[in-house]
């Protein structure tokens, strides 16, 4: 870094770092926000299903919408890691998205790399059978 002042490292430094910090930030508030949103919007669904009177038509569009976007976004992370695999070992990939893989080993198995989508689909049917399964009990297990 010869001839760069120490403002313009600096400011390339502090680029990085708010680069890092919104998308791992975000990958990380997701991953926490995840299941509230999937159980409050099943419930919502499940209580449109039962025509329940207690749910607005709001109510009935927001839980739609946050229930759809669950799903995408379920797709959207394993769709990222696809098109990513050649470079999820990268030091760039890694300071960018690394919460995706933290604590996982990525060389003991290739598999490993779609380790945060299968963790919401997981998370998903955890939420999502109990609750529109509501009243048969025997197929929840």
């Amino acid at each position: 870094m010869i001839g760069t002042s120490l403002g313009d490292r600096i400011k390339e430094e502090l680029t990085q770092k708010i680069k890092t910090f919104f998308f791992n930030g975000s990958i990380r508030s997701y991953s926490v926000a995840f299941i509230k949103l999937g159980i409050a919007s099943s419930i919502q669904i499940q209580m449109q299903v039962d025509g329940s009177l207690y749910v607005k038509y709001g109510e009935k569009v927001n839980s739609i919408f946050i229930f759809s976007f669950l799903v995408t976004s379920i797709a959207g992370f394993y769709i990222l890691v696809w098109y990513n695999q050649e470079k999820v070992e990268t030091k760039e990939f890694k300071d960018r998205f690394g919460n995706l893989h933290v604590g996982i080993h990525l060389k003991r198995n290739k598999s490993n790399m779609y380790y945060f989508p299968n963790f919401l689909l997981r998370r998903f049917i955890f939420f999502f059978i109990p609750i529109v399964l509501i009243d048969h009990p025997a197929q929840q297990l």
